[in-house]
């Protein structure tokens, strides 16, 4: 992690304060994915579903999944910031594109 992104980065998460977030989240998740699958079941009989919790950036998990895949190419929304919100919040899609083992394609 670069030391200028530290300065930004809160100095200590208690997991278990944060529990009770992440199970509200993981419910909702659930119940998210029961509509869809029970409005996509009405007209595509093979519907199978999976929630998948990220254990890692999602620039590496982009990476990770189109490395396993082999794909050819990796298409990316850019939400366009710039500035002081883009070195906050830094970007996905810059990211995916210096890293990937294919060509990506990052669409405003």
């Amino acid at each position: 992690m670069g030391s200028a992104q530290a300065l930004f980065e809160p100095p200590f998460v208690d997991a278990q304060q944060l529990e009770p977030v992440r199970e509200g989240a993981m419910k909702r998740a659930q119940q998210a994915v029961a509509s869809a699958v029970e409005i996509l079941s009405k007209t595509f009989p093979k519907v199978s579903e999976s929630i998948s919790v990220l254990l890692n950036g999602p620039r590496n998990v982009i990476i990770e999944a189109a490395d396993k895949w082999d794909a050819d190419l990796i298409v990316l929304g850019s939400h366009g910031h710039r500035g002081i919100e883009r070195f906050l919040l830094g970007s996905v899609s810059e990211g995916v594109a210096l890293h990937a083992h294919c060509s990506v394609e990052v669409i405003r």
